[in-house]
């Protein structure tokens, strides 16, 4: 028996053996030629053939028992599977049923059963997501699907009035009011252990990856500085909104300040002119004390009536507002006005009304009482102090406004994009595309299939959208890799690395990126012929600062054993990690030569995604009819859910 050093290799050495004993232990619920139950043709989605029969399957092991497990990998479809299981294993309507998930899929969850079972309602349980108090107001939600958006609209209820409707025969008129049509209620699991900080997390998956390097430095050799890294759900759903957010509140904060030092002004000069008023007041003999009470509670009564119409303007434009914002903002459905921001801003207001209505009252308390009765009041000056938070105001809403239009560095108009994953098999054998020139084949019938849609002008490949490589670390991410240039010590290149891209030839033309210097791919730069690359500005400046980086080679992944590179062009700086990043070093390699898995489809047209949509589809499919399509969208969503 051959040396087995990894599971790797024991799967590949004992796969026919196993695959004999899972067969034996586990037969198949449903096969193929078993026919499908006609209630798949009600779902809204329509199953592909292998997803139908996985859906018989899982229906009839809970005919069997209690719970049943779908596992299959990314883009298989698991949501469709189980939500039409539901819909099957359910005879007769209407049904309940409880859908526990990862936090961050809750709403792709709730999308996902609106567009697939019909006459559903939804409910989200919020509070066993949040830890919270399950008698907490409004901790079950109902959601529903407006313009692509969940949102939460209806039946507002707490876990002990559910329990109520459902358990009390008194209460099962109540139960079936709320449940009258199919219902799917889903919890959002929290798996993080109480008690560990993300230092001790951090701590142990460092240690983790070092013993991994240890243990299999073939898969994970030295030079490639491999790691694991932790990042909070919480950072990696907000992390781009918060600097927006941040700028945005401090702009809201000035205007406060602004406005309120206007209404002190006014107020100030208004009591100017009212000093022989308090004269006679003071005369007839009113207090000190009273005259400025007085004067409070009419910059009070003032700042709660600007509070109240402020909150009112809230109320009837929230609906509004979130219609401008992109659906891709993150947690968006949950931003509604609740009884604490209602406090908050009631405070805010009387605060307002006590800091800046008490220099005017004192000022009027003050006076000479013989002077004002004779000389009666005069103005108050403008205080220079409003033109300079008027200045800081605009200043930050400026900044505002340059994270918004920041250049990417190309055109994202009238660009359509679409997602493609090519497969993985576990047997090599059955891999369509296990090598370069099979997926090089695939890549140029892809791009004559595009290049042929009507209205679309130009096509190209690359395996990662601009502004997209939010965590190069996550699944999906960019290749973050080290290289090594060539007459320059190794040592040198130990810190060497940029993000390594896959194109083909007409990328920058679709995208309209100006090439610097050199030349861009030709449909010639192909698996067997002399390997080259495009360099961004970022790494030409980073590794060549004073050398012309044309002509220039290099080695990725510092391999003695892997071929040079030749630096052929230098492109303007694109921003493949965020509006909000520079300087990352890019280096792009013709897809000819060194393809991707993942790649996605760019193309310029002047027609909208939406009526792209099923012609992309069709020509993807009509190549290979299981290759998943996802995510066709402009390159201003793009950019918008880049923001999010």
């Amino acid at each position: 028996m051959p040396e087995l050093s990894t599971i790797y290799d024991y799967m590949r050495c004992h796969a026919a053996l196993l695959g004999d004993r899972i067969l034996k232990e586990y037969p198949a619920l449903h096969q193929f030629d078993d026919g499908v139950s006609p209630r798949i043709e009600g779902l809204l989605r329509t199953p592909f053939p292998a997803q139908s029969i996985a859906i018989m399957g899982v229906a009839k092991r809970w005919q069997q028992a209690r719970t049943a497990m779908v596992v299959a990998e990314c883009g298989t479809g698991k949501t469709l599977i189980s939500l039409g299981a539901m819909h099957v294993h359910h005879q007769r309507s209407p049904f309940t049923a409880l859908a526990m998930v990862p936090p961050h899929l809750v709403e792709k969850w709730a999308r996902e059963a609106f567009l697939t079972l019909p006459g559903l309602r939804v409910f989200l349980i919020d509070d066993l997501r949040n830890g919270g108090d399950e008698n907490k107001s409004h901790g079950v939600n109902e959601v529903r699907l407006r313009q692509g958006r969940i949102v939460r609209e209806g039946v507002q209820t707490t876990l002990s009035e559910l329990r109520l409707r459902k358990d009390s025969p008194s209460s099962r008129k109540r139960w079936l009011s709320l449940c009258g049509r199919p219902s799917l209620f889903i919890v959002g699991r929290e798996r993080a252990k109480p008690g560990l900080t993300l230092a001790q997390a951090q701590t142990r998956l460092t240690a983790m990856a070092a013993q991994l390097r240890h243990d299999f430095p073939t898969d994970y050799p030295p030079q490639a500085q491999w790691t694991i890294e932790i990042q909070p759900l919480q950072e990696t759903l907000v992390g781009k909104v918060r600097p927006m957010l941040l700028v945005l509140l401090g702009a809201v904060i000035l205007i406060v300040f602004i406005v309120s030092l206007n209404i002190a002004n006014l107020l100030l000069a208004r009591a100017s002119g009212r000093q022989q008023e308090m004269a006679v007041r003071s005369a007839l003999g009113a207090s000190r004390g009273r005259m400025v009470r007085q004067m409070l509670t009419e910059s009070m009564l003032l700042s709660l009536i600007g509070g109240a119409a402020g909150i009112a303007t809230a109320v009837g434009t929230l609906g509004f507002i979130l219609r401008l914002v992109p659906s891709s903002v993150p947690r968006l459905s949950e931003v509604r006005i609740d009884w604490v921001v209602l406090a908050f801003a009631l405070l805010i207001s009387i605060l307002t009304g006590l800091v800046f209505g008490l220099a005017p009252a004192l000022h009027s308390a003050k006076g000479a009482l013989y002077s004002a009765i004779r000389e009666g009041g005069r103005g108050s000056g403008y205080s220079t102090k409003t033109g300079r938070l008027m200045v800081g105001a605009g200043l930050l809403l400026r900044t505002l406004r340059d994270l918004l239009q920041e250049n990417p560095g190309f055109n994202p108009t009238q660009v359509v994009t679409a997602n493609i994953q090519l497969p993985n098999p576990n047997e090599s054998e059955a891999d369509p595309y296990l090598d370069i020139p099979r997926r090089a084949t695939f890549d140029r019938e892809l791009l004559r299939r595009m290049k042929a849609i009507p209205g679309v002008e130009l096509a190209a490949i690359t395996s990662a959208l601009p502004t997209t490589n939010t965590n190069p670390n996550a699944v999906g991410g960019i290749d973050i890799e080290g290289f090594a240039i060539e007459d320059r010590p190794v040592e040198s290149s130990q810190d060497l690395s940029a993000e390594r891209i896959r194109i083909s030839s007409d990328y920058f033309k679709v995208l309209q990126t100006t090439l610097l210097r050199g030349r861009s791919f030709t449909e010639g730069d192909e698996d067997g012929k002399p390997l080259v690359a495009i360099i961004d500005e970022s790494t030409a400046r980073k590794y060549w600062p004073t050398q012309d980086p044309l002509g220039r080679r290099v080695r990725f992944a510092r391999d003695h054993t892997k071929p040079w590179t030749t630096v052929v062009g230098i492109v303007k700086d694109i921003k493949s990690d965020g509006l909000d990043i520079d300087g990352v070093p890019h280096i792009y390699v013709s897809t000819y030569q060194d393809s991707s898995k993942r790649l996605s489809v760019v193309l310029r047209t002047s027609l909208p995604a939406t009526l792209l949509e099923p012609q992309i589809r069709h020509e993807i499919q009509g190549i290979d009819p299981g290759l998943p399509v996802f995510n066709v969208s402009s390159m201003n969503d793009v950019l918008d859910r880049s923001l999010a």
